[in-house]
This record gives C-alpha cells, sequence and structure tokens, in this order.
C-alpha cells in the first residue's frame, strides 16, 4: 500500500509538471508578439490599433474554443488526442507568426493560435483532476494554471528580446515552438484518459441536478456555473484593466519613471508565481468559498494602491505584490469550483463556458470600455472600472454555494 501511494504521488507530480509546463508555453506564446512588439510594430508597419486587434482577434478565438472543444472533448469522453493536437497546433502556428509578412496574414496566423490554445487549460484540469489526490485538487489546479505560466512568463521577454536583439523577432518567434515540440513525446507516452465517471442523475450534496440528457442550457443554469461566469467576467476584467492601463496610469499620471514602473510590473509577475496557487491551495482545507470571497477581496488591493498611495515606492510594491495574489481566484471559478458542480464526463464543457464568457467580457470587451474611458475622462478611470469589477466580484462570490466534499460534509 505504501509503495502504491508513493508511485500515485509520483505520476500525480509528473501529470501536473508536464500539463503545467505545457500550458505555461502556450501562455508565452499568447504573450509573445506582446513581449516582441517593439521589434514588430515597425517591421511590419503596424498601427497601434492593429497590433491591439492582434491581442483581441487571439482572445475571442481562445474564448470560443474553449467552450466548443472542450464540449467536443466531453461528447467523445477523451483527453489525450485534443490535448496532443493542442500542442502541436499551438507550438507549429506560434513558429509561423515569425513567418507573417502583414498584418492580415499575422491576424489570421494568431486567431488560429488562440482557437488551438484555448482547450488546452480545461481539458488538461479534467485529466488532472482525477489524477490528483482529493486532499491537493484545489493546489493542483492552481500550480496548473498560475505557478508555470508566470515563472515562464517572467523568464519569456527576457530570453525573447535577447534573441531579437541577436537575430530578428522572426527567430524569436519560431524558437518558441522547440520547447513545446521537446515535450511532445512525454505528453504522449504518459498521459492517459481517466476513467469514465459513472453516470448519476444527481450531483454530490443534492447541491446541482444534471439529468443524463444535458444540452449546455442545463450547465449555464446551475447555481454555481452561472455565478463562476458573472465573477469571471469581473475578475479577468478586473485582471486585464489593470495590467493594459496601470504601466500608463503609473509613468502618465503618477509621473514614476518608466524604469520604475517596470520594477513594480514585475513585482506582480514574481507574485503570481509565487501566491497564484495558494488559494487553491488551502481551499483544499477550509473550503472553496471563502478562499474565492477572500482572494476577490484582496484582488481590490492592486487598483486602490496605485490610485492612492502616495508613501515610498518600495511600500507601493509590497501593496501590488498582495494585491496581485487575488489572482489566486482565477483557478477557483475557472476550473476547481465548475469541475465540482458537474460530472466529471461534463468537466471541460463547464471549464470552458467560464472561460469563454471571462475571456469575451473581461478579456476583450473591458479593455475597450476601459480605453474609451480613458480618451473621455482620464487614465483614472480604467483603474476605477478595474476596483469596481472587483468589488462586483466580491459580492458575487457571496452566493456561490461550497462545492469541497470535506468542507460541505461538515455544514450538513
Amino acid at each position: 500500500m505504501k509503495n502504491s501511494s508513493a508511485w500515485l504521488l509520483t505520476r500525480e507530480n509528473g501529470i501536473l509538471v508536464l500539463l503545467g509546463t505545457l500550458f505555461g508555453m502556450a501562455m508565452v506564446d499568447r504573450q509573445a508578439i506582446i513581449f516582441l512588439g517593439p521589434f514588430i510594430v515597425p517591421d511590419l508597419h503596424l498601427s497601434n490599433s492593429q497590433f491591439g486587434i492582434l491581442a483581441s482577434g487571439l482572445a475571442i478565438c481562445w474564448a470560443i474554443s474553449a467552450l466548443t472543444i472542450g464540449a467536443w472533448s466531453d461528447k467523445l469522453g477523451t483527453r489525450k488526442p485534443f490535448l496532443i493536437a493542442s500542442a502541436v497546433l499551438f507550438s507549429l502556428l506560434s513558429a509561423m507568426s515569425g513567418l507573417a509578412t502583414g498584418f492580415l496574414l499575422m491576424l489570421v496566423i494568431r486567431c488560429l493560435t488562440g482557437a488551438s490554445q484555448g482547450f488546452f487549460l480545461p481539458v488538461a484540469v479534467s485529466v488532472l483532476g482525477p489524477a490528483s489526490s482529493p486532499t491537493r485538487r484545489g493546489l493542483n489546479t492552481g500550480l496548473l494554471q498560475n505557478f508555470f505560466s508566470s515563472v515562464l512568463c517572467g523568464f519569456a521577454p527576457i530570453v525573447l528580446v535577447l534573441l531579437a536583439d541577436k537575430w530578428s523577432w522572426r527567430w524569436a518567434l519560431i524558437l518558441t515552438a522547440v520547447p513545446t515540440l521537446v515535450l511532445l513525446p512525454l505528453l504522449a507516452l504518459f498521459i492517459r484518459d481517466p476513467a469514465s465517471a459513472p453516470k448519476s442523475p444527481r450531483m454530490q450534496a443534492g447541491i446541482n441536478i444534471v439529468g443524463d440528457h444535458h444540452t449546455l442550457w442545463s450547465i449555464i443554469f446551475i447555481r454555481n456555473i452561472m455565478l463562476c461566469m458573472l465573477i469571471s467576467c469581473m475578475m479577468v476584467g478586473w485582471l486585464m484593466l489593470f495590467t493594459s492601463f496601470s504601466p500608463l496610469f503609473l509613468v502618465k499620471f503618477r509621473g514614476i519613471s518608466p524604469q520604475v514602473m517596470a520594477g513594480l510590473m514585475g513585482v506582480l509577475g514574481f507574485s503570481g508565481a509565487v501566491t497564484g496557487f495558494l488559494a487553491s491551495g488551502v481551499s483544499d482545507r477550509i473550503g472553496r468559498k471563502s478562499v474565492l470571497v477572500g482572494a476577490c477581496c484582496i484582488a481590490l488591493l492592486c487598483p486602490l494602491a496605485i490610485l492612492y498611495y502616495k508613501g515610498p515606492i518600495v511600500g507601493l510594491g509590497a501593496l501590488m505584490f498582495v494585491g496581485f495574489a487575488g489572482t489566486g481566484a482565477m483557478p477557483l471559478f475557472m476550473a476547481v469550483i465548475p469541475g465540482e458542480a458537474v460530472p466529471s464526463r461534463l468537466a471541460a464543457t463547464a471549464m470552458g463556458l467560464v472561460i469563454c464568457v471571462g475571456e469575451i467580457a473581461g478579456g476583450f470587451i473591458s479593455p475597450m470600455v476601459g480605453g474609451w474611458l480613458a480618451d473621455h475622462f482620464d487614465l483614472r478611470a480604467p483603474i476605477y472600472l478595474s476596483a469596481t469589477m472587483a468589488t462586483l466580484a466580491v459580492i458575487l462570490s457571496c452566493f456561490v454555494r461550497e462545492s469541497h466534499k470535506r468542507d460541505r460534509a461538515r455544514s450538513t
């Protein structure tokens, strides 16, 4: 029994590291053209609007892919082929971005890249969940979604810019395919499709009811799924508004030098790597709802700090570090809680739905609204909107029903 437990833990950690690294590479590929923007924009003669459209197009395709292909994976009852297809496609398409000769071709490639990446996370979590020990499901999901991507995206700008300086931005993008392609044999050999869960018309503890003949609408109207969709809109909006407009706000409105601003933004990446998975790990012990509410409250610190804190820069950096720990809410409302609200055979659909709605409303629409507000008022407006969205997320989180088995059993 002891040897069996050790084997399970080793395999669990292996799956976590492999899937986490691959998802981290997907995030690096997604942000690569942002990091390389100073090289790409003049070379392809892009306007600022065109450069923004490249990111928006990828986000929309990511959102649609997360829902539709995630649901397709559920319908077929298989995960591994989808993970392999995603990794192959997004690595090759990211490399093809380095071959683009103009805006339209780059837009088509980036949209296809988003479509190939969007379904990786819900399908990966659907594999990791059954492979995780019950006391580590939340922690593992947080590590998969936050830790690896934060670490890799922290190093990516340095490496990509060095490659672009030495050779060109084209070679920098082409070489992003290498790590993923190297890991593909491990993905093919190591990952197994989880066993099908027994079908049951009733969910755990009577929280939700989903019949065997389910539809997308039957999933949408599950209380926790609907709330997670709304929270996703708010928290993704909080994140996108804050990270998009805080550099401009700090430099142009607060008068902070670009070098100091870069250091402050670097603090966010470090915070995401160190604290981004802690919330989901703590939720394994004390329950999902209380941690979700707390993480959304902490997220308020980021916009409020840059708006109102007037003390030393070190203090501002510390507040931003703590506030960005609010990203720990992301794995909870995007993966853990939706995954616990439906049978495992519907997990990718539920997660894809939450990701899709959040990406469209929070990732695509809210930055455009924030930009409009900044143009018509000033740069404080999108930061206030970021704080407002985090506040609404706190309120919505209070209505989530506890979904963690141990915590729910204790309350009954």
